[in-house]
């Protein structure tokens, strides 16, 4: 799965004026983590990602460019992921059977009960088979 988060954070740095040392400073992350992040050398964590959204006051489905509404969301404390995932689930009537059946492993399941970030790729896939978006699967809507 293809996403263009490198692209989107240029623009948004260059629409406000912010150098990457600005931005590295203020999310408490290396300027060579942003970099990276620019230069799509490096994936990004789920903790960075909700930095990056709540810096920018974006929806994680813009900043990864899912959507090109830039629809404000503002700072919000989000659940642990497990809990707000397994909400969801209920919510939709999914079992972990049936995301298993689409590659969700039970490891997955137990690293985020132990408090572990799924990886972006897992994030788009778990929306896509929930319906929903990000910010709606880790809490942030």
């Amino acid at each position: 799965m293809k996403y263009n988060i490198n692209e989107t954070l240029e623009e948004l740095l260059n629409s406000n004026g912010i150098t990457m040392k600005q931005l590295a400073n203020e999310i408490n992350v290396a300027i060579s983590t942003v970099h990276y992040w620019l230069k799509d050398k490096k994936k990004i964590s789920l903790s960075n990602l909700l930095k990056l959204a709540n810096y920018f006051e974006c929806s994680i489905e813009f900043l990864i460019g899912r959507d090109e509404n830039d629809n404000k969301i503002f700072n919000k404390d989000c659940p642990s992921f497990s809990q707000n995932l397994r909400k969801i689930m209920k919510e939709k009537g999914v079992s972990t059977y049936a995301l298993r059946k689409e590659g969700i492993s039970s490891r997955h399941f137990s690293n985020w009960n132990n408090g572990a970030d799924p990886n972006l790729e897992t994030l788009i896939k778990l929306s896509d088979i929930l319906g929903c978006t990000i910010d709606y699967l880790v809490g942030r809507e």
